[in-house]
């Protein structure tokens, strides 16, 4: 399966999820539970053709992610999520409301 594949059956995924369509894998099988008329021709299409593209998406996101501890990185910097970075910003008195 190549890359494009895998990115096109990613963008139907992304795109029927949010018209409210419901997936998930089933015995290997793809399952899905759409409200009435959302589903078109084409896309029906499209599922049969990237089937095991999205069957390996909706498995590989049922699997759970193991964390592990790294000690020898516990002081190594890393970059501040967006969230992060403004209230590290709003701590400053440049802006209305800041200084806090």
């Amino acid at each position: 399966m190549t890359q494009n594949t895998k990115i096109n059956a990613l963008e139907l995924l992304t795109r029927l999820c949010s018209e409210g369509i419901v997936f998930w894998e089933e015995k290997g099988n793809l399952r899905y539970q759409t409200p009435v008329g959302k589903l078109q021709a084409r896309d029906l299409q499209s599922l049969k053709e990237y089937k095991t593209a999205l069957l390996e998406l909706l498995q590989s996101e049922s699997q759970a992610v193991t964390v592990s501890p790294d000690p020898e990185s516990c002081y190594v910097p890393f970059p501040l999520t967006d969230v992060q970075a403004a209230y590290l910003l709003g701590r400053q008195d440049l802006f209305g409301y800041g200084g806090v």
